[in-house]
Order: structure tokens, then sequence, then C-alpha cells
């Protein structure tokens, strides 16, 4: 069998909660048509490109999914392939090759594009590449050099995930797939990381900051698994594997109510135990695709948590993110869901083009009534916008002078110091009119909302100790300007460097 390395490279965070759900269905869907697959993590391990460079020589192709934040340890992996196996076949595929298959294919170090869904694709290349053919006008969603030439083959349709295999589970790292099938006991609390099911891909709507969108019939029509094949997944996670927690990872969950109580009935019937959290969007409720009867179910089929894009808090934004929901309908929700004693957490942005400190301050405003509304609720960012490729907000972007690099190494540089970074914004980004007040509202949310006691034992439990006055100062300071309002003139968090750079430099006189 010739032996595939499938790579999901380091983006700079590690998430060994994070299961590549893309890269495991590629790899099952290869091992059911006779491939011998091996999958590596770069958001599980830290040292995955030395587990890589083993198995490289004997390889027959790497496969990469690639997001731009991603292109940094992708081209280093390219690289250190080609040199150890000049003829192993190097196939990239994600949303940044989606997105830029051109300039992403005339990379001398990648061989072939796979734009869109990989699984058809990447196998009808597999077979070509083994017979040695020279025709791959075939192979559909295909980009490839062709000579001095660029050769982009037309799309394929989507594919019927009905007809996907189950995933294959032995692909994943032994010891993370220990970590969602083994309970945690914290107290008396017994706990498991989420096991990743996906139902459907695609999303039917419109937001401008989504690569969805931009990518259009390639990926963003709404396709799902039927209820009878989503009850098979879940009867191995649950009695095979033994997952006590499922993270239904689609796009969005509840676009076909029929489908959603499908599944519900099929948990009930095969008595299936566990707990699960799904995206879901506020407006549904307010269409009436989430009811009080579903809910009900869903509480009996042991639903724990559901999460929103809320994005904004001001309707301005909103209606320039094109969200399609209103400030009434996420408030309305947060009541609906403190009913059923169901928990939730709420995403949010700042930086966002034309966002002035007001619109900011609605945002607060929200996030406050949600709290106060239900305090069993968590609350993500607000996170500085990120200029990922993709949709309506990237391309003003670009219009308000942002500039972008027109091959893979320009991408992976401007990555390496910008949005590797995770929090904080740069100075390359000329719409944000004051980028001290957008950096701070992040770390001001979440010292303000987050359980103070559980941040401070996170400390404790690193035994990062000289961390622990800077971090009470500044747990205090975010309370008191969220309990009085005052969102201006932030000193915090040069106080904060100037006291962790002391630190650094009393650590190295020692």
């Amino acid at each position: 069998m010739k032996e595939i390395l499938l790579v999901n490279p380091y983006s700079g965070m590690r998430r060994e909660d994070n299961i590549p759900v893309s890269i495991l269905s590629l790899g099952s869907y290869l091992t059911e048509h006779g491939y011998s697959v091996k999958i590596f993590d770069g958001f599980a391990k830290t040292d995955y490109i030395e587990d890589v460079e083993k198995h490289v020589k004997d390889a027959f192709a790497i496969g990469m999914s690639l997001m731009s934040v991603q292109l940094l340890d992708g081209l280093k992996i390219m690289k250190m392939a080609k040199r150890i196996n000049p003829n192993i076949h190097i196939i990239v595929g994600g949303v940044h090759p989606t997105m830029f298959p051109d300039h992403t294919t005339k990379h001398p170090l990648v061989d072939f594009v796979i734009r869109g869904e990989g699984e058809e694709t990447l196998l009808e290349l597999l077979k070509k590449l083994e017979k040695k053919s020279q025709d791959l006008s075939s192979v559909k969603s295909l980009t490839y050099m062709k000579g001095n030439r660029v050769v982009s083959n037309p799309d394929r349709s989507l594919l019927d995930m009905n007809k996907l295999p189950l995933l294959n589970w032995d692909l994943v790292y032994k010891d993370v797939l220990e970590k969602y099938t083994k309970s945690y006991k914290t107290l008396n609390y017994t706990w498991y990381l989420p096991l990743p099911v996906q139902t459907s891909r695609g999303c039917p709507h419109r937001c401008t900051f989504c690569y969805n969108v931009c990518t259009g019939n390639l990926w963003n029509r709404w396709r799902s698994k039927n209820p009878d094949k989503v009850i098979e997944e879940l009867n191995v996670a649950i009695n095979k594997l033994g997952a006590g927690r499922v993270y239904f990872r689609d796009e969005i969950f509840f676009v076909n109510k029929n489908r959603v109580q499908g599944i519900l009935d099929g948990i009930k019937k095969e008595k299936l135990d566990f707990q699960w959290i799904t995206n879901a969007r506020v407006d549904y409720f307010a269409k009436g695709i989430i009811d009080r009867p579903l809910l009900r179910d869903m509480k009996k089929t042991g639903v724990k948590e559901l999460y929103f894009g809320v994005e904004s808090g001001s309707p301005r934004i909103l209606e320039k993110l094109k969200k399609d929901i209103t400030i009434d309908q996420v408030i309305m929700v947060a009541k609906i869901l403190k009913e059923f004693k169901i928990k939730s957490a709420y995403s949010f942005m700042t930086g966002i083009p034309g966002e002035t400190k007001e619109d900011v301050k609605m945002t607060l405003n929200l996030i406050k009534k949600i709290k106060t509304i239900n305090s069993y609720t968590e609350i993500y960012g607000p996170q500085p916008f990120r200029p990922y490729p993709g949709g309506e907000l990237y391309e003003e972007i670009q219009t308000l002078g942002y500039t972008v690099p027109d091959d893979l190494d320009g991408w992976a540089n401007m990555f390496k110091d910008e949005v590797l970074r995770m929090q904080g914004v740069s100075n390359d980004f000329p719409w944000i009119e004051n980028i001290e007040f957008t950096e701070n509202i992040w770390p001001l949310v979440r010292n303000a909302t987050y359980d103070s006691a559980s941040l401070i034992i996170s400390t404790i439990r690193r035994k990062d100790f000289a961390k622990l006055p800077i971090q009470l100062f500044m747990i205090s300071m975010a309370k008191f300007r969220w309990s009085t309002n005052k969102f201006d003139s932030f000193f915090e968090q040069r106080v904060e460097k100037s006291y962790l750079n002391l630190m650094d430099k009393l650590r190295l006189s020692r």
C-alpha cells in the first residue's frame, strides 16, 4: 500500500482539544480505498514535524490542509520533505489554497492544489500519480502547473456526505484520543473533552467576514448527513470509543429542523447517554427553527451548551457584517436558555472597519446585559478582527490601505509576526484608528467577566507565581472599568508589560 502523510500544520496556537475533522475525514476516505495513512497534528504535538520527518523517506505523498496562518509551518514541512524525498508529491488544500490557487500552485515546493472538498479529488489524483499518468485534465477541482502555465480544472460537484465512510479514529494520536474518551474528575464533577462529530458542511448565510461566502459553491452550500448516518457515528463515539461528550462540529447544526428532530429521536431510541454541544444562531429562535418543544427534546438528549456568533452589539455593525440578527433576538435567546438551564456562549469581534468607539461600547453593553440575564454564560472576545482571506470585509480593508502579498512566501512572512500572536492588533491594520483601545477590549472583558478565582487558580497551577501580583492588578482594574463604564485612557497594559519585563530581567540576573 502507498503511504500517504496527512498534516495539519501548527498555526501559532496549541489545541489538544481540537481534532482536525477535515483531515480525519480525508484519511478515513483514503484508508477505505486501500491507502496507508498517517495523520500528524501540529495543534496537538510540539514535535510533530520531527514525527513527519521520520516517515517522509518512504512516503508517496504529503497532503496538507492550510489556512493562511498555517503557511509558515507548512512551508517548513514541504522544504524538509523535498530535501529528504525529492520524488514525494506535495498536495495542498484548505482555505488558503482554495482562495488563492494560482499563487499557491506557482510555489516551487507545491505540486498540486485541491480546491474545496478534498476526498474525491485527492483519491482520483493519487490513482493518476500511481499510474504516472501525464493527463490530469479529468481530475475536477485540481489546480497544477503545466509547463509555465497554471491549469485549473473545472469545479467538482459537492459530494453526498451520506456516502462518506465512518471516521477511522485509529488515525488519531492515541494519547490525544484518550483525552476525549476518558473522564476527568474535578471535585465531584466528571468531565470529558467533546469528541467532534461533523453532521453537515457549509453554511447558508452571508456574513461579510467569512471565507465560506467568498468561495461560493465550492464550500458554502449547506448539505448534511441524514439522521441514521449521524446515529451510526454517535454509536461508535459513545459505545465503542467511550466518549461522554460530543461536539456537533458543523458551521450551523440547526438548518433543517426535521433533520435535527430525527437525530434527537434516534438518540432517545438508541438510549445513547452523553452530553452534547454545538453552534446555533439567535435568529433561529425567532424563526421557530429552534422552539420550546425542540429545546425540551434537546434537554432530554443531553444538550449542554450552545455557541452563538453575535460579533457586535451595534445594529449598524451587525448590518455591515450581514449577520441578519438583531439585538432583541440576542436578549430573547439569553432569557430562553436561562429558563431551560442550557449553558450558552457568545463570541464578539472588535476592530471592524468603520467601527467607532460608540459601536464598541454598544458591544460591551450587550455583553453586560447577557451576563446580567444569566451569569452562567461564556463570552469569547471581543477579539480583534483578523484579516484572513475571504468575504466582503476582507475586500474592503484592501481599499483602506491593507496590502496583501502575491506569493505564498509573502503570505507566510506576513502572518509570522502579525496574526500568529493571536492577541493584540498590528500597526499595519490601517483601518483601526485607536489601536490601544481596540487591543485592550479583549483582556478587559476576560478579566471582568470570567471567574476571578479560576483565572488565579490557573496561574497557580502553572506555578507562575511571579505573575500573580500583576494579574490581581489587571483583574481589579478590569472590574472597576466594567462597573463604572470607564473604557478610555487605558494604561494597564503598559504597566503589565513593564512588570513582566522587570520579572524577566530579574530571572536573567540570577
